[in-house]
């Protein structure tokens, strides 16, 4: 029975789904304007945040090379925790119980003491994010 559900389920699920060939014929055929438009806001996003996250103390940032993630290195803050934080996903529940920030751990990526922050979202949500990651590393 497993072999049999083997087949059909690779047979039904590797493939893209019509619907995706669709928007990835008019995304490569279509205007390109909006596009232009989005990789624009998404550079002007990445470049608040490494500006912005350029000013704490004892973080450091290598500038990401696509996606709209950045992987501060915050080993140096979780090293001086006095609040019992020890690694990065201890930090990653502290940062959304004390300031309400949802974070992944690195270690899901296998970098340990990096947390994994999105900029798919406005400049002013940004700002705020890392005025509240900011203050609570300072609690830390």
């Amino acid at each position: 029975i497993a072999d049999a559900m083997e087949r059909l389920q690779g047979q039904s699920t590797s493939n893209p789904s019509s619907i995706s060939q669709q928007a990835a014929l008019r995304a490569l055929t279509g205007d390109p304007g909006p596009a232009r438009e989005m990789r624009r806001r998404f550079a002007a996003r990445r470049d608040l945040v490494l500006a912005r996250i350029a000013r704490i103390r004892g973080v450091r940032l290598t500038p990401p090379e696509g996606a709209f993630y950045v992987f501060p290195d915050v080993s140096e803050r979780i090293r001086a925790a006095r609040s019992g934080v020890k690694d990065a996903a201890g930090l990653c529940d502290f940062l959304i119980d004390e300031a309400k920030i949802v974070c992944v751990p690195g270690s899901a990526f296998g970098m340990e003491g990096h947390i994994r922050l999105s900029y798919a979202i406005g400049e002013q949500e940004i700002d705020e994010g890392l005025d509240r990651l900011e203050a609570a590393l300072d609690r830390l």
